[in-house]
């Protein structure tokens, strides 16, 4: 038996009396609960509607054959009502509806149908339930059609649009809401039309009798008369009139690289009318059916062409009408601006590489911005760089231009190519490279390299549908033709067909480079090659005729960082700076920053931004420290990023902070960024949309040897001497650690302050070895200013093990696994914990967690008086942000989290793989194991234990992603073995601002937020949690007093 004493457990109930229901049906008709199978048939319940006694079941046949009769039944509140009886079925298009009159239905509690259909690939759409007295249900519109267009003649004006998502059919209306016609394709045809009229039209989209909102349009039918001269044509006469009407032509609308041509029948002359026109200029053509107007592109600016058009009609073909127009030269540059240049490599059959500038040496401003364009196609930057432009098409000759901006000043550059022709496709499938392309362009020594490659088919077949890998060897290479088997990087990006001449830029996205599985090549000074292999030694495209020309090698240098001349006026009486040169060879050279005017040096922390337990994502991220000796004194600190990279958007982190930083630039033109820190605390400065990259600034008191009674690592300091310290440890330096273990084991009555542990350990996952901070069975130990950035595998940040009275505050943790977790692993109880004004960062797991080890040695009975308070989450991933998990036979009570901020919610955003958990909050009562994510060696005991007295206050989430298009919420949850959950409140909980103001709307899991007060089985790894629902039918467990409400 169980019980749920909450006001739902009606609803709780229905659940699971409707999943035997369901369990019967399958077994009544054979047919398996499964994945929609493509080849059967599927028929949905898409509406159930009462009116008094009358019930009305609109069905909507998914796919396959509509089947000509269904078994239906009807539940009211959980109680079968008139047995299981068969319905012919008439169906309309793709929808039928069934009329059931069912007597003493009542105006309270609800109506559920059920569907038996022989032969149904997909059972879990056959029901449907309505609530009594309640609004009616109506099946779900479709989306609004788009892309409406139309096109005219004399008499008729045809109507095409895009189709619309989920649509059956569609309705045409007239400009009076009339319907017209009713279609099942994308166009329609209104013919009998008076000329020279508009008329205006309206498209619905259907979907099971429920439409779409409207979109219109109005169109004009063309003239009889005589069309309209233009003021000053420029047009060839035809001579002798022929079997044809004589045609006309003109030019207007001329442009540096565009004209349109409008062309017509002569009116008067003898002839049949003109079916097709065929108009060509500059080596393109254009072919219509009716007198008209096109925009021609991609010409030269200067240069004089000639047009012509010709028309024809039951064979035969009218004389030439021709002209001429000379395109007018790009406007003077603007005074003011460095003149720009762009030039072009690797043409390619569809593809083309542009790479634009300026002239540094000439006179202006250093542009702000280029707007590039080539073709149709228009693209902005923000600073000088290369594309690869892929779409193109084959054969043709285009123009492409770069207009450079600054202000209201602007300059602009073009130039021209020619891309090559089917005449030079080879026989078969032929995968190259045409290209290599290096971000940054030209990297400088310390930028981390990423390399993308542009893959081409020069063969007249299409490649098969597959993998296209692409491998990249930097200095690794023997005559073009053979690379070492390490040490190389991949991207699998592209798994489609390739059509012949067609291109694609993949991009590094993994590597086997040793014990790094990272995406980026670290520069160094010298010169370097770089091959890329299409097609690697996976094999996967069938057929390439020729595999001896499937790499290309790149040659570039690197050189050394030019530094940004950031201004250096201020004031720097108020903070206390590491020594120039400080960090050795792990200091950070490509970034300058400027704290009052003189320079705060940094060094490079290694993170992991993998979200698979076991594989690791490697990067590097910039850390200054700088100690403020008074606060509210508004200390300036300006960044640069180094030389040739540009700043387009910053924020620093956490926003809480209400720091505005400003985007500025050097007298050369170069950005860098500039924003006053009035408050010591940790902030994470990320750049142009971009967390890869991020700069960490500490800003710690001011600390001094012989302060406290332990150990003093000064400001500046970078040391490995860092195993077991079990007292004090204070002072502005870096403990750095590229091994197992802990790095930090403090002694009872210890003080850690000010320090920063820097991990860089990579190998291994799973064990007890990589927790930065570990405190088994110890008690009274305070941290404060104490900053972990970590990228080891298992890295739980502070792991707090059966002790007690442990105080952390201002601190930073920047972790792949728990930022701060509370365990019991011995026989004593983990109690009196406060963690307040603290800023996370989780890769992978929580930031604060309360388990999963609970009771590891079997000698503990609870964990509690936990308080976490004042808490910035700036970027968390893959699981919550709060949890409790009990996986053992304790009492975890009297825990509060108050006044906690998330930035940026990602949790179960999995990226297409893994275990994330869509949830903010989880709250659960279950065995390691039970569910996916966590591990049978979690749990000693089976019984299960209670957690009681937990409070959620003031839960802010401001920004949130995740794969089910979700916001993450909330699961309270027991196990199948028991459990009890009892006095859990949530207040005050929103999102973007808005407000969860009760349990219904928890558990709203379209419109707002969606809960779980269990798991289940079957969707345990997609983590498609949709409603609040119960286990199994025989789980003896209680939830309890369980309140959510806005105070």
């Amino acid at each position: 038996m169980f019980k749920i004493t909450e006001k739902s457990h009606g609803q709780r109930l229905l659940s699971v009396v409707l999943a035997v229901v369901l369990l019967f049906s399958f077994m009544q008709f054979n047919v398996q609960p499964a994945a929609a199978d493509t080849t059967g048939v599927d028929v949905a319940v898409v509406a159930l509607r009462v009116s008094g006694n009358t019930v009305t079941t609109t069905l909507r046949l998914v796919q396959g054959t509509a089947p000509e009769s269904i078994e239906i039944s009807y539940y009211q509140n959980g109680k079968l009502l008139a047995g299981t009886t068969s319905q012919s079925l008439k169906w309309s298009g793709q929808s039928a509806a069934v009329e059931t009159e069912l007597s003493g239905l009542g105006s309270t509690g609800s109506l559920t149908v059920i569907i038996g259909v022989p032969g149904d690939t997909n059972v879990s759409n056959n029901n449907r339930t309505a609530t009594l007295g309640g609004t009616p249900d109506q099946p779900q519109p479709p989306a609004s059609v788009t892309g409406l267009r139309g096109s005219a003649t004399r008499n008729t004006i045809t109507l095409s649009w895009t189709a619309s998502a989920d649509a059956d059919s569609y309705r045409v209306l007239d400009k009076n809401g009339n319907v017209i016609a009713t279609v099942t394709g994308t166009s329609y045809t209104a013919t009998g039309l008076s000329s020279d009229t508009s008329y205006t039209y309206y498209i619905v989209a259907m979907r099971d009798g429920a439409s779409s909102g409207r979109a219109s349009i109005t169109c004009r039918t063309l003239a009889e008369s005589k069309p309209t001269e233009p003021t000053k044509p420029t047009e060839t006469e035809p001579p002798a009139p022929s079997n044809v009407k004589n045609v006309r032509i003109t030019h207007s609308d001329a442009t540096t690289d565009s004209v349109t041509l409008t062309w017509s029948a002569v009116s008067g002359s003898t002839g049949v009318v003109p079916e097709k026109y065929t108009i060509t200029i500059g080596g393109q053509t254009y072919n219509a059916t009716a007198a008209g107007s096109y925009t021609f592109t991609g010409l030269t600016a200067g240069q004089t062409y000639t047009y012509k058009v010709v028309a024809s009609a039951d064979g035969k073909t009218s004389s030439e009408a021709t002209g001429t127009v000379t395109l007018p030269q790009p406007p003077t540059p603007v005074s003011g601006v460095k003149t720009p240049s762009i030039n072009h490599s690797a043409a390619a059959f569809t593809s083309v590489t542009l790479t634009w500038g300026y002239d540094s040496a000439s006179d202006g401003e250093v542009p702000v911005k280029y707007i590039i364009t080539i073709g149709n196609q228009t693209f902005e930057a923000d600073a000088p760089g290369t594309k690869a432009v892929t779409g193109l098409n084959m054969g043709q000759k285009y123009t492409y231009s770069v207009k450079a901006v600054s202000g209201e000043k602007s300059a602009a550059a073009s130039g021209s190519v020619q891309l090559k022709s089917t005449t030079e496709l080879v026989s078969g499938i032929d995968l190259v490279v045409t290209d290599i392309i290096l971000n940054p362009a030209s990297p400088a020594a310390g930028d981390a390299v990423s390399f993308s490659a542009v893959i081409t088919n020069q063969g007249n077949t299409a490649s098969n549908n597959a993998k296209h890998g692409v491998r990249f060897y930097v200095d690794n290479v023997s005559g073009g033709q053979s690379c070492a088997s390490e040490g190389f990087f991949w991207s699998d990006q592209y798994q489609s067909s390739l059509a012949s001449g067609a291109s694609a830029v993949v991009t590094v996205n993994g590597s086997y480079l040793p014990a790094e599985n990272q995406t980026t090549w670290p520069a160094a000074v010298g010169s370097h090659t770089v091959t890329a292999y299409v097609d690697d030694s996976e094999n996967k495209v069938t057929g390439d005729s020729n595999t001896g020309n499937n790499y290309l090698t790149r040659s570039f240098t690197v050189t050394k960082q030019t530094p940004v001349e950031v201004p250096t006026d201020g004031d720097a009486s108020n903070v206390n700076l590491a020594p120039a040169g400080s960090y050795g060879d792990r200091a950070n050279n490509s970034m300058t920053v400027l704290v009052d005017g003189v320079e705060s040096p940094c060094f490079n922390a290694w993170v992991n931004t993998s979200r698979i337990w076991n594989q690791g994502h490697y990067e590097t991220v910039p850390v200054t420290i700088f100690e403020m000796k008074e606060e509210n004194k508004g200390d300036t600190v300006r960044v640069a990023l180094g030389s040739g990279k540009t700043v387009s958007s910053v924020v620093v982190r956490p926003t809480s902070a209400g720091i505005q930083p400003e985007i500025k630039r050097t007298d050369a033109g170069q950005t860098y960024v500039e924003f006053k820190v009035n408050k010591r605390g940790s902030y994470s400065v990320e750049f142009n949309g971009e967390t890869s990259g991020a700069l960490q600034v500490f800003v710690n008191p001011e600390y001094r040897e012989g302060q406290y009674n332990g150990r003093y690592i000064p400001l500046g300091t970078m040391t490995g001497d860092n195993w077991g310290f079990g007292g004090t440890v204070y002072g502005s330096g870096v403990l750095l650690s590229a091994h197992a273990g802990p790095v930090i084991e403090p002694g009872s009555g210890a003080r850690i302050y000010g320090i920063t542990i820097a991990n860089e350990h990579k190998d291994g996952y799973g064990g007890n070895g990589s927790w930065e901070v570990q405190i088994p069975d110890r008690g009274d130990i305070e941290f404060n200013y104490f900053h972990i950035i970590a990228c080891s595998p298992n890295s739980d940040g502070i792991s707090i093990q059966s002790s007690s009275n442990i105080r952390i505050y201002n601190s930073y943790f920047r972790t792949w696994d728990d930022g701060v977790v509370l365990k019991n692993y011995s026989g004593s109880n983990t109690h009196d914990i406060t963690v307040k004004n603290c800023v996370f960062w989780t890769d992978l797991a929580q930031s604060m967690e309360i388990g999963a080890e609970t009771n590891k040695s079997g000698g503990a009975n609870a964990i509690f008086n936990a308080v976490f308070e004042d808490i910035d989450v700036i970027h968390s991933s893959h699981k919550p942000a709060m949890s409790i998990h009990n996986m053992d036979n304790v009492t975890i009570h009297d825990v509060q989290w108050n006044n906690v901020t998330i930035e940026d919610a990602q949790m179960g955003n999995n990226l297409g793989y893994g275990d994330g958990w869509p949830l903010i909050i989880d709250v659960t009562n279950v065995r390691g194991g039970e569910v996916p994510g966590t591990s049978s060696g979690w749990t000693r005991q089976w019984a299960r234990g209670t957690i009681e007295n937990v409070t959620f206050s003031n839960i802010s989430v401001l920004s949130w992603k995740n794969d089910v298009n979700k916001k993450p919420g909330v699961r309270i949850m027991n196990s199948e073995d028991g459990g009890t959950i009892r006095d859990v409140r949530i207040y005050d909980l929103s999102y973007n601002g808005e407000y969860v103001r009760s349990k219904d709307e928890l558990s709203n899991g379209s419109t707002t937020i969606h809960c779980q007060f269990s798991y289940r089985d079957d969707v345990g790894h997609d983590g498609s949690f949709t409603g609040c629902r119960n286990r199994h039918a025989a789980s003896d467990y209680t939830i309890e007093n369980f309140t959510v409400a806005v105070r």
